[in-house]
């Protein structure tokens, strides 16, 4: 057991990384992820870990697991693991998918890594991280014998910065956003939308514990040197590492005019609970902080749904509910067959008459996860709160 009296003795190595009580996030805590974690957690950050999956024997050989691990959820297991490193450090486990996160948990954030297998969850994580001003380290290693890796480091501190889809054109966003986000065939004639955290299918990682290990040892170098740095015009950078021809080369990143994706931050204002603060509650407090009664409030990235339907035509009306959170044990209709949504019956925005049949509701009724963010709007300014 380590006493608090050896709390100095313990960091006294690490001086120019010493980070006691400073949050860090990290998305995806497999190959790559699950190195990150070991190499962070001896310096003092608390972490945050967020995964959707569950360790399989498949993991055993390349991710760092324990076979006691086998079946449970890996942020569970890499908690554990982490605990018995540093006893000293917070970790919080989160076990989800990204759409179902509240994106004003990574407020409090210095920095955030994604190791994913999906380019679709790195379109929401990097809309986060844009808005909320945090610096982020995007990571991958290739499936072939190679062993070649990126490194990627967005410092979005800076104002004019690039962000991860900067050299990407609409329609290669587009793509991805629609072949991993599939709308599925309808109730009647219309489009159904699926009900919940979209189920991506992506490939695992076919790499050894050692080029992860590499790929997040960079990483972890040159993400916690941007942030203890000013941010410069350079900082934002890629870098490539193939073992095969022993190359390690960086090249800078910049912002293009033309990027889908917004560059604008967000100063945003904690408030309430979503257990205690209701619909109408909120828009009270909007009217008070922007002056004026025409207030639209809008979700950060998710949708309302107020109208459900199955395939065999039965519907349910006025709803109410988070799309992307959907209850699992609400999807199913009295018929047996899945519910879903229609395009048509979903809404991001909404102003206090349209929300009239579920104003009372509190935020959590509603499946709002705890820490997101929901923007007002008077239509000349925003305001954007955590709730």
């Amino acid at each position: 057991m380590i006493y608090k009296n050896s709390f100095t003795k313990r960091y006294s190595r690490i001086e120019k990384y010493r980070s006691p009580g400073q949050w860090i996030a990290v998305i995806g805590v497999g190959n790559i992820g699950g190195e990150l974690c070991r190499q962070l957690i001896p310096l003092g950050f608390n972490l945050i870990l967020i995964d959707n999956g569950y360790v399989d024997v498949e993991n055993l050989g390349n991710q760092f697991f324990f076979e006691q691990d086998l079946g449970r959820p890996k942020v569970t297991a890499r908690t554990d693991i982490l605990r018995r490193i540093n006893s000293g450090a917070h970790v919080l486990p989160v076990h989800a998918d990204i759409a179902a996160v509240g994106a004003g948990l990574f407020a409090k954030c210095r920095l955030i890594f994604t190791c994913l297998d999906s380019w679709y969850t790195r379109t929401r994580v990097n809309t986060i991280t844009r808005q909320l001003n945090i610096p982020l380290v995007d990571t991958g290693i290739s499936n072939g014998g190679s062993g070649f890796g990126r490194v990627t480091l967005l410092d979005m501190r800076q104002k004019n910065g690039p962000c991860l889809f900067c050299s990407w054109d609409r329609n290669r966003v587009i793509t991805v956003r629609q072949k991993e986000n599939e709308q599925k065939e309808s109730c009647g004639k219309r489009n159904r939308l699926e009900l919940g955290a979209k189920q991506i299918t992506t490939g695992s990682t076919n790499q050894p514990g050692f080029n992860g290990s590499l790929v997040a040892a960079v990483a972890a170098a040159k993400g916690l040197d941007m942030i203890y740095n000013q941010p410069t015009p350079g900082t934002s950078q890629e870098i490539i590492i193939d073992l095969q021809y022993n190359i390690l080369k960086s090249y800078s990143i910049v912002r293009s005019q033309e990027c889908v994706f917004p560059h604008q931050s967000w100063p945003v204002k904690t408030i309430g609970n979503p257990g205690k603060t209701t619909v109408q509650q909120l828009f009270d407090i909007a009217v008070s902080d922007l002056g004026t009664k025409h207030v639209t409030l809008s979700l950060f990235d998710k949708n309302f749904v107020s109208d459900i339907c199955c395939e065999n035509g039965h519907n349910q009306k006025d709803v109410f509910r988070v799309l992307e959170t959907f209850p699992e044990s609400q999807k199913k209709c009295a018929c047996g067959a899945e519910f879903a949504a229609s395009p048509l019956g979903t809404f991001n925005s909404f102003d206090l008459r349209q929300a009239i049949a579920f104003k009372g509701k509190t935020w959590a009724q509603t499946g709002l996860p705890k820490h997101d963010i929901v923007t007002a709007s008077n239509g000349r300014e925003k305001i954007h709160y955590i709730i």
